[in-house]
């Protein structure tokens, strides 16, 4: 819960930077990349008090924040034995390979591109956890 409120905090100073900063943009690709920005920060402010609202209604938690994720495949990762972590690393990385090939199919529907995207970010996510755990086994 700590890390949402302090990304709550994070996400609406930058969505008060960028809302500034808006005003100063001169030209419209200025104004697209700021845009851009606002609108990310908000959702990402709003996500964030959906969850700390229904933890303070239920006091149980929602886990639609991308945080839960990462924190429920990093322990999926530090649980496994040298030899599995070496296993699931090879995998991640054939099945990223075949994810990222993928995505460069232009048929694909945008629900299968967006599956695939999910899909490469949390083998992405996994391989990045598997090599912190074997540098820590160093």
């Amino acid at each position: 819960m700590k890390l949402l409120i302090s990304d709550r905090i994070s996400a609406y100073h930058r969505y008060v930077i960028a809302h500034e900063q808006l005003y100063n943009c001169s030209t419209p690709e200025q104004f697209t990349v700021v845009a851009g920005k606002l609108i990310e920060d908000f959702l990402e402010n709003q996500l964030i008090h959906k969850e700390l609202k229904h933890y303070n209604d239920t006091r149980t938690l929602l886990k639609e924040h991308p945080i839960f994720e990462e924190q429920e495949i990093r322990a999926r990762i530090y649980s496994l034995t040298l030899p599995e972590l070496v296993a699931r690393r090879n995998a991640s990385k054939k099945s990223l390979r075949a994810i990222k090939s993928k995505l460069k199919d232009s048929k694909a529907t945008s629900a299968q591109k967006a599956r695939r995207e999910k899909i490469k970010w949390v083998r992405e996510m996994e391989i990045q956890f598997i090599d912190e755990r074997l540098n820590q086994t160093k």
